[in-house]
């Protein structure tokens, strides 16, 4: 009886232990806002909302969500948001094209399915709706995303906190600068760039000759125009430029022709001058600024 009892007591425990040591699985909530494009039939952001999420009735319309993962992994995907009618929308994302049914109202998650990452890297999940019942496919607030997958990290724009939204969704930016000699009594600063072909993505801005109240460069607006941007911050704190007091405010001392003068807000605020120029990747473009006190 004893071998017996021992042999109960051991298997026992086996199985008791097995659970503690299974993989817990790790999520982490995607907020829409802040990490969607709207990638066809154009770019853009309209149905796109900072506040809470993404709404849209096109069936024509796809929205990227974009985030990275550090390692290969097997995550199960969920939408969270509102329903309020019957839909049906289409995920693809890894190579896969997951059917999502929405049968009925409903306020919750609505689960994608699950998906195989190959490598690190930034994982692309394209959205669209298929039939809808209602006036619109939903409004979803969030991606979520779950994994069993040891010590992954997932890295996106998390939350709203000082315009995160908006400086997580802008084109990409490049800055250049460089250290003035103290030594020296400088009035010019000149630069050359080069965008390598292919790398001028709509939304872009590369900054040529910046300083620390304003930036001098050219961006990219739209597939059809493209801008050489000039701008000066006011010394006065806001985003609303028309809080800036009059002897606070960027006074225009000069232009050129079809040179457009304006403001600039929701990032700091100032004076801004743009002209529409068709600079071209894969060219040099040479700045020239100057600077009297």
């Amino acid at each position: 009886m004893v071998p017996d009892m021992r042999t109960s007591l051991i298997a026992f425990l086996l199985v008791s232990v097995l659970p503690i040591l299974s993989v817990s699985a790790e999520d982490w909530s995607i907020p829409l806002a802040g990490n969607t494009y709207r990638t066809a039939p154009e770019p853009g952001g309209r149905g796109l909302r900072r506040d809470n999420g993404l709404q849209w009735s096109a069936t024509q319309d796809v929205w990227t969500v974009y985030f990275h993962v550090d390692r290969p992994a097997t995550l199960q995907l969920s939408l969270v948001g509102k329903f309020e009618a019957p839909a049906d929308l289409q995920v693809q994302v890894a190579d896969a094209t997951l059917k999502v049914s929405v049968p009925e109202a409903t306020d919750g998650n609505v689960a994608v399915g699950n998906v195989q990452v190959a490598k690190n890297g930034y994982v692309k999940l394209d959205l669209s709706g298929t039939v809808r019942k209602g006036d619109t496919f939903g409004s979803l607030r969030q991606l979520l995303v779950q994994s069993e997958t040891p010590d992954l990290k997932v890295d996106f724009v998390r939350n709203n906190d000082g315009n995160m939204f908006y400086w997580g969704r802008r084109g990409p930016s490049a800055h250049l600068n460089y250290t003035v000699p103290r030594d020296l009594s400088l009035e010019y600063a000149y630069t050359e760039l080069t965008v390598p072909e292919g790398q001028d993505t709509i939304g872009s801005y590369f900054m040529a000759n910046g300083f620390s109240e304003g930036y001098f460069g050219m961006q990219v607006n739209s597939s059809t125009e493209r801008r050489i941007l000039f701008s000066v911050w006011s010394p006065f704190n806001t985003d609303n430029p028309k809080d800036i007091p009059a002897e606070q405010r960027i006074r225009m001392l000069a232009k050129g022709p079809d040179v457009h003068v304006g403001e600039f807000g929701n990032e700091g605020s100032g004076g801004q001058s743009y002209l529409v120029y068709p600079w071209k990747a894969g060219t040099v473009c040479r700045f020239l600024t100057r600077v009297q006190p």
